[in-house]
């Protein structure tokens, strides 16, 4: 028999009185059964630890998005940051950090990152995410014409990434006066440009819009009028978002 398995026994009983049955089912059976059954019970644990363990993870996951806050213009999406105003604010939080007056919670944080024309920051407790809203607010004009927010990360629209293939290398604005032409009410200004490269003969392009924009594109079935046809835009991540 192999190992975790089991079958009901069949004695062959010749010549023994009813008694005699009885007491082998009894002697057999029952730990037939309370092996089973004790299988089953220690099936349970480690189910039970895995579900603890997913809702730790879950909930490391909510805790980390919801000390994550994103540095943005106001003005978002159609003013973003560039790379030298983050580094810029960057140099600023740090020596926030080293001269500002002593905190009771050590000020911490996990790290930064830039996309999207949006500087992110990953804070390492609550004081530290309050701190840094607080701080932002009494930079003042960093720049001309500066009007920075920072907000929680669950705060900020959520955008999809689309790509667009083209036939042509034209400069990028020309693309989205093209568009714009040809397709009203397709707000091509807000769209974000991530990437652009040549394939062969091919131009393409990823851009980040936001849920207007796909509402938009939706109306068009995802085919966008350009020059003298019609162009099939794919969204990379519909789902998503980000």
């Amino acid at each position: 028999m192999s190992h975790g398995t089991w079958s009901k026994s069949k004695p062959v009983v010749s010549n023994k009185s009813e008694t005699s049955v009885v007491s082998i089912k009894q002697s057999v059976l029952p730990s037939h059964r309370n092996t089973h059954d004790q299988c089953q019970s220690q099936s349970k644990v480690p189910n039970r630890e895995y579900a603890k363990s997913e809702k730790r993870v879950k909930d490391d996951t909510k805790m980390k998005v919801d000390l994550k806050v994103a540095i943005l213009d106001k003005r978002y999406p159609r003013i973003i940051l560039t790379r030298d105003q983050v580094r810029l604010l960057e140099d600023k939080l740090v020596e926030a950090l080293e001269t500002g007056p002593a905190s009771s919670v050590n000020l911490r944080f996990d790290g930064t990152d830039f996309n999207e024309g949006i500087m992110w920051l990953s804070c390492a407790n609550e004081a530290t995410k309050n701190w840094l809203k607080d701080r932002v607010t009494l930079f003042g004009n960093l720049w001309e014409d500066s009007q920075l927010s920072a907000v929680d990360s669950k705060n900020i629209p959520k955008r999809y990434k689309i790509r667009i293939i083209l036939k042509d290398s034209d400069d990028e604005s020309d693309i989205r006066n093209r568009l714009l032409r040809q397709n009203s009410g397709l707000n091509v200004k807000d769209w974000f440009m991530l990437e652009r490269c040549i394939e062969g003969d091919d131009l393409i392009i990823n851009y980040s819009v936001d849920e207007e924009a796909l509402r938009s594109l939706e109306k068009l079935e995802f085919k966008v009028y350009y020059k003298l046809g019609r162009v099939t835009i794919k969204v990379l991540d519909y789902d998503k978002g980000y």
